[in-house]
């Protein structure tokens, strides 16, 4: 399940992204993504909680230093980041992975 967009049309966006960048780190709560998994997903990715980058992009792994999108890339052999996090997110459901976060929320 790819996490429906709300009425900002972006997937999964949570109050900690509209509270700005710094919420990240001055004790706000904060509230991590939704699963991306659905009923084709054989391998769940799950990582602990999104870093600052990630929730201001509301994207997993939304750092642009990251290697998880060009690690995918050229194991699939799909330019995964030059496209719309939505369609990578497709792409990966094709290839039966998913990504989920262990934590829900935290506080910084």
């Amino acid at each position: 399940m790819i996490a429906a967009p709300d009425d900002a049309g972006e997937p999964g966006r949570s109050a900690a992204a509209d509270a700005g960048p710094d919420a990240a780190v001055s004790g706000v709560p904060l509230q991590g993504l939704g699963p991306v998994a659905g009923p084709g997903t054989r391998l769940l990715v799950l990582g602990s909680f999104p870093g600052v980058a990630s929730l201001a992009a509301q994207q997993y792994y939304g750092h642009p230093r990251n290697h998880f999108w060009p690690i995918l890339a050229a194991l699939w052999g799909v330019d995964l980041p030059a496209l719309p996090y939505h369609q990578r997110l497709l792409q990966m459901q094709q290839h039966g992975l998913g990504l989920w976060d262990v934590y829900a929320s935290c506080q910084r």
